[in-house]
């Protein structure tokens, strides 16, 4: 057997065929609360406006909090496949290729679900800064129409 390699017969757990723990029914995306504005002063326009910004702001996070949940994925399963690769090494050295054929199948499946990881990271950490932007961009004109508003323009 090779240094450092495992057994062939103590094949890595998985929770599902691919290596991946099957999705829970009750995971579904939190539902969006529209954030109300508290100040008595302001007006329908001026809420709407700061409603907006609250909005992007809580739609940013989510999306950010995705992106982190999404890489941190992407990792595991990325551990897993090179733990998967060993394994099948080993099953190799020990002459079982069949069992590292299996090995290296399910190999193949976990490495495409972490670059698709990968890449729903890329993407929800692209929207955060868009949104990070819209929000900006929202609570300028929030407080732009404060300004007009307390000094007599419309």
């Amino acid at each position: 057997m090779l240094a450092g390699a495992r057994s062939c017969a103590a094949a890595p757990r998985s929770q599902h065929r691919t290596g991946l723990p099957p999705r829970l029914s009750s995971q579904r995306p939190a539902r969006r609360r529209a954030l109300r504005a508290t100040d008595g002063a302001a007006t329908g326009a001026d809420a709407a406006d700061e409603d907006a910004a609250s909005s992007l702001a809580v739609e940013r996070a989510r999306a950010l909090a995705a992106a982190a949940s999404a890489a941190e994925r992407a990792t595991r399963l990325e551990a897993r496949a090179e733990a998967l690769r060993a394994h099948a090494l080993a099953c190799v050295g020990e002459g079982d290729e069949s069992a590292a054929r299996g090995a290296l199948e399910v190999k193949a499946r976990v490495a495409r679900a972490a670059v698709a990881s990968r890449r729903r990271s890329t993407a929800n950490a692209a929207l955060a800064a868009k949104l990070a932007e819209a929000a900006g961009v929202a609570a300028a004109a929030a407080a732009e129409e404060r300004r007009r508003r307390g000094r007599g323009v419309d």
